[in-house]
């Protein structure tokens, strides 16, 4: 019977245009299938993922993450517009923790068989765990649908399961794992009384957020066709989601099922206000062609979670008899009826503040829970001055955790009311499972500043009261360094700037951060995390171009220095201090806040802002300052101004001599004396029409990185002679050291290189 109605159907669905794969996509598993463009954008990989009202369908177990109401809607275009679908959704939070949905998803294929199938899903979800990380799921879904041309409806009821699980990483850093099955054992029944079962999937899904912006995911899928012949198949999706500002949302998913066949999708959104718009494009599934989809979802803004406080009653006074006035404590204030604990029972304190215990003729002390509800009561017709109560109720069983109002009342003779009093006791037989992250985890220490304050932020802290909590930084040695502390309520978060107790720095090392809570029944939880500190030393890299400055040049009439700075965190401010390498006399400084840019720009002039004198050479050297006490120099960089141009149409260049030197050597040979004294004779004779130039070079293997200061110190060392054993003023000589630039024989033949280890003496007569 099942063969001849699947005959039937086939056979009907290939005659009207080829429709049997659209029909079967109304129900296949690794298609475009599901709600939200979110979860189409990441290729459907969205089980551990699904915290807004979409999870009536991917996960049930994650509508618990829900904090407000939520509506959506969605339009889909799938398989090239063969297929279009509309949804609506809605979710919202209930009491202690649990979340209900509801989904309405109407499919219509409007060519050929005109298919139209509809579905129903209300899901809800529950914790199994005191910290809500646990989450147990379930929905149930009708299914109803049509095949107009064969004249066939169908309806079917369903379920699905959902757990998933949330592991607390780092600083901002989650892994969500989740596990669900869908349609465990749902059957459609056909008009024709006919019964088909719905393929069952289990899906086992991850979701790792590196922060709050950026989230993985991927989940396997495993589908069982269901029917006589069943056909298991397995899919694999993943997909990755980025959110800018928390604006704007990108992202992209890519398929791969066990026949080896792989989709993409690509996906993105926009928030803003409590409205969300998506839209998602998945490649082709079964050659079927693109599918798109759009939502549209909106938020309600959260509540704040309303705690209901008991207050403490006034005291009562006198009656108008006589003034009788008391109070009522509580010690201790925390106690935990478990026998386990210093703490088993609280002993309730009558404290006569005026009046006279003998007017007292009976009291009666109640015991009330947060809703109001009396749980115990006591009473008596003779004066006691103190009062135990074991945390049991009427029923003699423990009293659930929270906080409970003991109101004492007193009355004297003939039921006059001497007042009462009350005060608030705390039942907590369990401690919560606490935590502490430190963040960064990883901090490093630049001199003697860290760059970042350590975040200390407590876990899990917020409904803990009438505690004493301490905290302890210990170093590697079990040394503790630093301790904050304090009583009633924890903070969740705290600041450290790195100070020791004993005002000493930190210092590079192993850290570990111990949080202790103890309430008043002795109860005690801790919780420890561990953080490094490293040194480093910041490095500074620079360089020059061009080296050779031409003052009043449009393209090198400016020096670039080019700075590279780690770590940039930190730096409070630099500076660029430019010196006469001769003279060591600051000529310019250049600074600015924070770290230095990529490119610090001297424009040749000096601190007066006029332009410094040609031929002079130049030590630069850039400062960074971490702190006031803590500063860190880069290394000097040469540069020089070139002496300017030879000749002119107003001057006549006389190149008057070349002496060379050995390789690395600035030293003058005694040959080359007689060609400068020579030199300096011709000099003289333009004593008042001359300018002379010294041009020092280097070959280009001698004095890496340090060419310029060599050729400077060789066109030095020819001016110093010429000036004390020539007599030549030294305000007519001009010097530069060129380096390796302007060759004049070969660099690679050592007779080349030796020739261009030179000075040149040119002379410049005035026309």
């Amino acid at each position: 019977m099942r063969t001849t109605r699947w005959v039937f159907i086939m056979s009907m669905l290939v005659l009207l245009s080829n429709s049997l794969s659209v029909f079967a996509g109304l129900y296949e598993k690794g298609g475009a299938n599901g709600l939200g463009a979110r979860a189409m954008g990441m290729a459907g990989a969205y089980t551990a993922l699904a915290e807004d009202e979409t999870a009536v369908w991917w996960n049930p177990a994650a509508l618990g993450e829900i904090d407000t109401l939520r509506l959506g809607t969605s339009l889909d275009s799938l398989y090239d517009g063969q297929l279009r679908s509309i949804n609506l959704s809605a979710a919202m939070p209930l009491p202690q923790g649990s979340a209900a949905g509801i989904n309405w998803t109407h499919n219509a294929y409007l060519e050929s068989a005109a298919i139209q199938t509809d579905s129903l899903a209300i899901a809800g979800s529950l914790p199994l765990s005191r910290d809500k990380r646990l989450r147990l799921g379930a929905g149930l879904k009708v299914l109803f649908g049509s095949i107009p041309r064969v004249e066939q409806v169908y309806s079917g009821v369903g379920l699905d399961f959902g757990l998933r699980y949330t592991i607390l990483v780092a600083d901002e850093q989650k892994l969500n794992l989740a596990l669900t099955i869908q349609d465990l054992d749902t059957r459609i029944e056909w008009s024709n009384g006919v019964s088909e079962q719905v393929p069952q999937s289990i899906t086992l899904g991850s979701a790792y957020h590196f922060n709050s912006s950026t989230v993985a995911v991927m989940d396997m899928e495993m589908v069982h066709s269901g029917q006589e012949e069943a056909k298991q198949v397995r899919i694999l999706r993943m997909g990755v989601e980025r959110w800018f500002r928390d604006i704007i949302g990108l992202r992209a998913g890519y398929i791969l099922d066990s026949d080896h066949a792989t989709t993409f999708s690509f996906g993105a959104g926009v928030k803003v206000s409590g409205w969300e718009v998506q839209y998602a494009l998945l490649g082709e599934v079964a050659n079927l062609g693109l599918s798109h989809r759009l939502t549209l979802s909106y938020g309600l803004p959260s509540l704040p979670p309303q705690v209901k406080s008991i207050e403490p009653v006034s005291v009562a006074t006198a009656v108008p008899v006589a003034q009788f006035e008391f109070e009522i404590i509580a010690l201790p204030e925390v106690f935990s009826p478990s026998g386990e604990t210093l703490a088993d029972s609280v002993v309730f304190y009558m404290n006569l503040i005026e009046g006279d215990w003998t007017q007292v003729a009976s009291w009666r002390l109640r015991l009330e829970n947060s809703e109001g509800e009396v749980v115990r009561e006591f009473a008596g017709n003779q004066y006691a001055d103190q009062f135990e109560w074991d945390g049991l109720d009427r029923q003699g069983e423990v009293c659930p955790d929270g906080t409970y109002a003991a109101t004492l009342a007193l009355t004297a003779d003939k039921n006059r009311s001497l007042g009462q009093a009350a005060v608030l006791v705390l039942i907590r037989t369990e401690m919560p499972d606490i935590g502490i992250r430190v963040s960064p985890k990883h901090l490093l220490l630049v001199g003697k500043r860290l760059q970042r304050t350590i975040r200390l932020r407590m876990i899990n802290v917020a409904d803990l009261t009438g505690v004493t909590w301490n905290i302890d930084v210990q170093d590697a040695n079990g040394n503790t360094v630093k301790t904050f502390s304090g009583e009633d309520t924890i903070p969740s978060d705290l600041r450290w700037n790195g100070v020791y107790d004993n005002q000493k720095s930190i210092r590079a090392g192993y850290y570990e951060v111990i949080l202790t809570i103890t309430d008043a029944g002795g109860q005690f939880e801790t919780a420890s995390q561990i953080f490094s500190v490293r040194q480093v030393e910041p490095k500074i890299r620079m360089s020059v171009s061009p080296r050779l400055v031409k003052i009043g040049d449009q393209r090198k009439g400016k020096a670039d220095f080019t700075v590279s700075v780690q770590p940039k965190v930190g730096v409070e401010n630099w500076r660029l201090e430019i010196q006469d390498a001769q003279t060591k006399a600051q000529v310019r400084t250049l600074r600015g806040i924070g770290a230095p840019p990529k490119t610090i720009v001297w424009d040749a002039k000096d601190k007066k802002d006029k332009y410094v004198k040609p031929g002079t050479y130049f030590h630069a050297t850039l400062i960074l300052f971490y702190s006031k006490k803590s500063e860190v120099r880069g290394p000097k960089i040469a540069l020089a101004t070139d002496i300017g141009t030879e000749e002119t149409g107003r001057s006549l260049a006389l190149h008057l001599t070349m002496i060379t030197f050995g390789s690395g050597a600035s030293t003058i040979k005694l040959a080359d004396f007689k060609r400068l004294k020579q030199a300096a004779e011709t000099v003289k004779k333009y004593a008042k029409r001359y300018c002379l130039q010294i041009k020092g070079y280097t070959d280009n293997r001698e004095a890496k990185k340090n060419e310029l200061e060599l050729s400077w110190e060789r066109a030095r060392k020819v001016k110093e002679y010429l000036d004390v054993s020539c007599d030549i003023p030294d305000a007519r000589m001009e010097i530069v050291g060129y380096g390796s630039r302007l060759p004049l024989a070969s660099k690679t033949s050592a007779a080349g290189r030796a020739k261009n280890r030179r000075v040149e003496v040119v002379l410049i007569i005035q026309k």
